[in-house]
């Protein structure tokens, strides 16, 4: 599951835009089983998944990306290296801002 605290700003801004989160799970929900299956955004196969479920953006917070986080949550923060998706399949980076990647499934 996503950390609490950093969670909870999450939660709050899906309120506010009126847009799902797949991390936006209660831990031992059916959504936390799906939010596992596409954990990895480095696999191509997840954005598949992604579409399926009409996710249009991943949203990629750079910072979060450390060994503290990736200690806690590997897969998640992948290993504590920023994921490069340039090459992965059906993704095309839609913006970048101070420490955030957006990026579009198409």
């Amino acid at each position: 599951s996503t950390e609490e605290p950093k969670s909870y700003d999450y939660l709050l801004w899906q309120r506010y835009h009126q847009k799902p989160l797949v991390y936006g799970a209660l831990t031992g929900s059916p959504d936390e089983v799906k939010r596992q299956e596409v954990r990895n955004i480095s696999d191509p196969l997840t954005t598949k998944k992604l579409k399926q479920r009409k996710v249009k953006f991943v949203i990629i917070h750079t910072e979060r990306y450390n060994s503290q986080n990736s200690q806690k949550y590997p897969v998640e923060y992948n290993w504590g290296q920023v994921p490069d998706l340039s090459k992965i399949p059906g993704l095309t980076k839609a913006a970048e801002f101070e420490n955030t990647l957006v990026y579009q499934i198409k």
